[in-house]
């Protein structure tokens, strides 16, 4: 999707809703995407003219009780999750005379991951951006006992806020699964030993249709970071056998040195990422240590490229007189900046702090850290799961201490709660 409403939208066909059709309170403005399940429609609160997305179940499975159950279960799974990254819904709703049952959500403007490899490509600092995000979405979702299942570019939706075009929205958990260490009712209709997800991003236990946690969906995210920066995934093997053999058994190939964009991979994002695609899911990091490793790496000063070196023709020249080089003056002596000390802390602790003017990531609090002294506001998000995102701002003029307290996010109504979904792919 673009920046913006779209100024053409496909017709609906077949059995689909008609743009003028009413819907509860919205009116049908056009069809964004369809799948085996249900259709998504662009739509308008009548009163309050916002704009919308609606997901209707599809006619002929409204007397399937299963496959009701499993459309109105994403609602309740990612209520449960209530995660910043995680997309609005507004509204499920069951009518009767005639029978429609739908949910209302957020509309989102932006583009999927899928669409921008496809276009542009994306930066090292965007990725490590889009890295961590991701990584606090769904260690939040395994807080609470939720495995996605089905994380691919095409369920990562970027949108610009906060001066960047990289904030994530985790989509669709329509096949997300409870997993037995939950502690909490079963939200999830079991699906052992079921093949449900998109083959290429699938972890090898996932393929064999044995059990699934936390740690496939990191083997998701390291397919997904693995595309990112080789511009394919590790395996496309057709038809799904071989595919699927080849998850299993081999070693996914080893990761260029520079990205598509002529950027140098960092040895230690290459490692970061194979980690995450162990064959052994004992061997992959958990969420939790995965968004760590990136914050150490990202703490890490960035290596300056090497200088290219003369070729032979250039030496020869160089060595005979003809090729000379004007001796470039010394560079002026930087006036030494003193580091401030900020003690950061929060209430309750570990929340996760980073800059938002650079999306680095600082550390958990509590914690110090060396800014650079100035009397410029630096402006700080804490982000605790279950809590509201905080942004304090701290003048590093000296050494200061700055302690948030957070507020726990209250329980909201069945019809204001947070969700994801696949706007673009229903099912």
């Amino acid at each position: 999707m673009s920046s913006t409403l779209p100024t053409s939208i496909p017709p609906v066909e077949g059995d689909g809703l008609a743009a003028g059709a009413r819907l509860g309170a919205y009116l049908i403005e056009g069809l964004l995407g369809e799948g085996a399940m249900g259709r998504v429609y662009l739509a308008r609160h009548e009163q309050l003219g916002r704009h919308v997305a609606l997901k209707v179940l599809r006619e002929e499975l409204l007397s399937v009780r299963r496959l009701v159950q499993r459309f109105m279960q994403e609602g309740r799974i990612v209520n449960q999750i209530d995660h910043e990254h995680i997309v609005e819904v507004y509204d499920f709703v069951h009518e009767h005379d005639p029978e429609r049952v739908y949910c209302v959500m957020e509309f989102l403007r932006g583009e999927t991951l899928a669409q921008r490899l496809a276009t542009r490509g994306v930066s090292l600092e965007s990725l490590h951006s889009m890295a961590r995000q991701l990584a606090s979405a769904l260690g939040a979702a395994h807080a609470v006992g939720v495995v996605h299942r089905d994380l691919k570019p095409e369920n990562i939706f970027l949108v610009s806020r906060e001066g960047r075009d990289d904030w994530v929205k985790v989509l669709d958990f329509g096949i997300a699964k409870s997993v037995p260490w939950a502690g909490e009712v079963n939200l999830v209709e079991s699906q052992a030993g079921g093949l449900l997800g998109t083959p290429r991003y699938m972890a090898p236990e996932q393929v064999a249709g044995l059990d699934v946690d936390g740690r496939t969906d990191v083997y998701a995210l390291g397919t997904v970071l693995y595309e990112s920066l080789a511009g394919r995934p590790p395996f496309e093997a057709e038809p799904f056998g071989q595919l699927a053999s080849d998850i299993i058994n081999h070693r996914p190939p080893p990761l260029p040195a520079t990205t598509a964009r002529g950027e140098r991979v960092p040895p230690e994002l290459d490692a970061l990422v194979m980690s995450c695609l162990a064959k052994r899911a004992s061997e992959r990091p958990e969420m939790t240590q995965f968004l760590r490793e990136e914050e150490s790496l990202l703490a890490r000063p960035l290596r300056r490229p090497r200088r290219p070196r003369l070729g032979l023709g250039a030496a020869s020249l160089l060595a005979a007189g003809v090729l000379t080089f004007e001796p470039a003056a010394p560079p002026r002596a930087a006036p030494p900046v003193t580091p401030v000390t900020v003690t950061v802390s929060s209430q309750p602790a570990g929340a996760l702090v980073w800059r938002v003017d650079t999306g680095q990531p600082l550390g958990r609090t509590p914690f110090q850290v060396a800014l650079p002294r100035s009397d410029a506001g630096v402006a700080l998000a804490f982000e605790l799961p279950g809590f509201v995102r905080q942004e304090h701002t701290v003048v590093a003029d000296q050494p200061r201490q700055l302690e948030a307290t957070l507020e726990a996010n209250p329980k909201r109504s069945p019809l204001k709660r947070r969700v994801t979904h696949a706007l673009l792919d229903p099912y």
